[in-house]
């Protein structure tokens, strides 16, 4: 067997807008970084290559988390990033390539939603019912809580309706 452990620090920086292109080899990983904001609107459009086959695309975010899952790598990836710092994209090989691969992509920002501001939300006490409405179509509450240090938590969802989305954000974002 063989491996290889990359330090993500040592990622090739890009420029966000500029083409960027490479040369994949055989069952080795390239990495590349750029920084974005919280709430910006990203594609990654492969410009060149022999199509999405022979590669993948994934993304990591500041933390550490997969934001992008392994995607073949063809056409656009688009995602919203959910925090402000440096994100790693990963251009790896599939498993039985044996030959080299050319590629060229661009990094571009189409634009951004920030997130919400987590310091004007109703503060939560754990256990207690919550009831609302919301005003109008699209319409958000925020709710916030605190602990005081680990804890595991269990969201208990009382409203059945396939209209409402909920999202958990923290200080590392979504």
């Amino acid at each position: 067997y063989a491996f290889r452990l990359l330090d993500i620090a040592d990622a090739a920086s890009i420029a966000l807008d500029a083409t960027v292109s490479g040369s994949l080899d055989a069952l080795e990983t390239n990495a590349y970084r750029f920084t974005g904001a919280a709430g910006d609107q990203i594609e990654i459009q492969k410009l060149v290559g022999d199509g999405a086959g022979s590669a993948y695309l994934r993304v990591i975010d500041p933390a550490g988390r997969q934001l992008l899952a392994p995607t073949y790598f063809g056409g656009t990836a688009t995602l919203t990033l959910p925090m402000g710092g440096t994100y790693t994209v990963l251009i790896e090989p599939r498993y039985y390539t044996t030959e080299a691969h050319d590629y060229s992509f661009r990094v571009t920002t189409t634009g951004n939603t920030p997130p919400a501001d987590l310091s004007t939300g109703t503060t939560l006490t754990i256990a207690a019912t919550v009831s609302g409405s919301l005003a109008s179509a699209g319409a958000t509450d925020l709710y916030t809580f605190t602990t005081t240090g680990a804890q595991r938590l269990y969201f208990d969802s009382l409203t059945y309706d396939l209209a409402k989305t909920w999202t958990l954000v923290g200080p590392r974002g979504v």
